[in-house]
């Protein structure tokens, strides 16, 4: 029962209908205990004020998801010297004062050494996109010794995050170009990992995939950071070809668990969250079908 003591914690971003964030975090704070609530706020128009209007509303804390975690950056009184260097943030905490944290290169890094191994270094990783979210995979790609690639549509966006990289990553190999077909047929057989960061393949657009499967070779690791559907186009043709692959959706419950230890101090329970997210999905599956 929510009562006027009930921590309030939520999402903000748009869109929000493929998340699945309410289900992951409100069976966590079942199994802890905790008097709190986790829901999702759709933003359209300012994000500052959104967010400076949040506490006052009585908001405990808010992840952040696309479009807003560059933007949101503007609205806080203290960021962390990581998302900082990011220039992203994903995690806000509202008390004395406006802090956001950026925990998406512990989960991003966390879920590929579960499949890649332990050891990234050297490994050459093809990283598309340069939203929040890839901003957060090339500083962690550039910090374990990987030479990244970066390609975005707008290369001059893809260039100011291999500079900020190099910037803040001292020794980093990273480089950049737009997104096309010539830069993909080109970069991909040179690549050990590729990363989708991109929305692109995510609910309701399942059938799109920006890298055409011939591309593809057994040896590269594909990570798609989309998590809706759990299985993207990208995702299921890397398979038909025999690469290992890396869904969006332990990154998510990771990145979410990390949330709630700062909002809260205590320890999330990871494999309920996970346990949850799965039924969450395929729930949703059953209800568009």
């Amino acid at each position: 029962m929510l009562t006027s003591r009930t921590s309030v914690y939520g999402l903000i971003g748009d869109p929000l209908e493929h998340s699945i964030s309410p289900q992951i975090q409100n069976a966590a704070y079942a199994k802890m205990g905790l008097d709190a609530v986790y829901l999702c706020f759709r933003v359209r128009g300012s994000v500052v004020k959104a967010v400076r209007a949040a506490p006052i509303l009585g908001i405990s804390g808010l992840n952040v998801t696309i479009p807003y975690k560059s933007r949101v950056i503007r609205a806080l009184d203290a960021v962390d010297e990581l998302a900082r260097k990011i220039g992203a943030v994903n995690v806000i905490r509202f008390g004395e004062e406006t802090a956001g944290y950026n925990t998406d290169v512990a989960a991003s890094m966390r879920v590929l050494r579960e499949v890649a191994g332990d050891d990234l270094s050297g490994r050459s990783a093809l990283l598309l996109g340069a939203g929040g979210s890839a901003r957060a995979m090339a500083f962690g790609l550039a910090q374990e010794g990987c030479a990244v690639v970066v390609l975005n549509r707008t290369a001059r966006k893809s260039a100011r995050l291999a500079r900020d990289v190099s910037l803040h990553v001292p020794g980093a190999s990273i480089s950049s170009a737009g997104l096309n077909r010539r830069q993909l047929e080109r970069a991909i057989p040179r690549s050990d990992v590729l990363i989708n960061a991109t929305p692109v393949g995510m609910y309701p657009n399942v059938g799109k995939s920006i890298v055409d499967s011939a591309m593809l070779r057994p040896e590269i690791v594909v990570m798609d950071l989309v998590y809706n559907p759990p299985a993207t186009r990208l995702l299921r043709e890397a398979r038909e070809v025999g690469c290992k692959t890396i869904g969006g959706l332990k990154m998510l419950v990771y990145q979410a668990a990390d949330s709630i230890r700062i909002w809260t101090g205590k320890k999330a329970p990871i494999d309920i969250m996970l346990s949850e997210a799965e039924r969450a999905l395929r729930n949703f599956a059953f209800q568009q079908s």
